[in-house]
């Protein structure tokens, strides 16, 4: 073996004390039970059923309907969304990023900074998005659960899958976040 001298055997201790760097962080994923939305607006509730899942609270998406704000004009926005997971579980206190009134750039660092923290404590993610996940035939404004993050990908649960029209869109994929168009993040 060939002598690495003191500078090299410093440089080696530091590469095997260093920390991993983030990309090869562990994957962290949260076991979400995808649904399906019964309708072409109910995203929103569909969405929060499916985050709600794993921290005990189990409702149709008519139940929550009202709690989301949905009735309001048949859609559920930022607030509603915060405010009805907020409501209906006391294990998280759920918080609205907006997405949409910052750079795509920082809102993806966003997402990812949340799944991070709150995946790793069994919470999954409310996202909304305006535009087109890969496989849309248009784009939209939409609800979607985010169950585990990889680097800087995501695990989308879409509750618009193989609704008619929609057929190309599987129910749960890997999603890198350079594809996800944000409009707020419920984390």
């Amino acid at each position: 073996m060939k002598h690495l001298g003191v500078l090299g055997l410093l440089a080696l201790s530091l590469a095997i004390a260093a920390p991993a760097p983030a990309s090869a962080q562990s994957r962290v994923e949260v076991p979400v039970t995808w649904s399906q939305q019964p309708d072409g607006t109910t995203c929103g509730p569909t969405t929060a059923k499916m985050v709600l899942g794993p921290l005990g609270v189990s409702m149709s998406v008519e139940q929550l309907k009202g709690p989301v704000g949905y009735y309001t004009n048949n859609e559920t926005n930022r607030w509603g969304m915060r405010d009805g997971l907020n409501k209906l579980q006391k294990r998280h206190t759920y918080r609205v990023i907006e997405g949409d009134k910052m750079d795509q750039r920082a809102a993806k660092d966003h997402l990812v900074q949340a799944a991070r923290e709150d995946l790793r404590h069994g919470v999954p993610i409310a996202l909304a998005i305006k535009g087109a996940l890969p496989g849309y035939p248009q784009g939209v404004d939409h609800w979607v659960a985010v169950a585990g993050v990889d680097g800087r990908s995501v695990l989308v649960h879409d509750p618009v899958a193989q609704r008619p029209g929609w057929k190309n869109v599987p129910p749960s994929r890997w999603l890198d976040v350079s594809q996800i168009p944000i409009k707020a993040i419920v984390a």
